[in-house]
């Protein structure tokens, strides 16, 4: 599995947000802003396994990159 980006579906799941918000199109929108944002704040080799590699998905690694992910898409929301 890729870390990120995550499918909105699941990201809503992690959030424990409504099914009904995936419709809100500011998560399109941000997704593209988020994935520069973790980039910009990761080592170049984790963001590089992080878009590309087929990683377990218990694997922490993974995990926390779906979380991150997650959490600042939440944070862009708010703009």
């Amino acid at each position: 599995m890729i870390p990120i980006p995550v499918e909105i579906d699941a990201m809503l799941a992690i959030l424990n947000l409504p099914k009904e918000m995936g419709d809100n199109g500011i998560f399109k929108e941000h997704r593209t802003l988020v994935l520069e944002t973790v980039r910009s704040i990761v080592l170049p080799e984790h963001y590089a396994r992080a878009i590309q590699d087929d990683i377990p998905e218990d694997d922490p690694f993974l995990v926390s990159f779906r979380f991150g992910f997650c959490f600042l898409m939440l944070l862009q929301s708010d703009y």
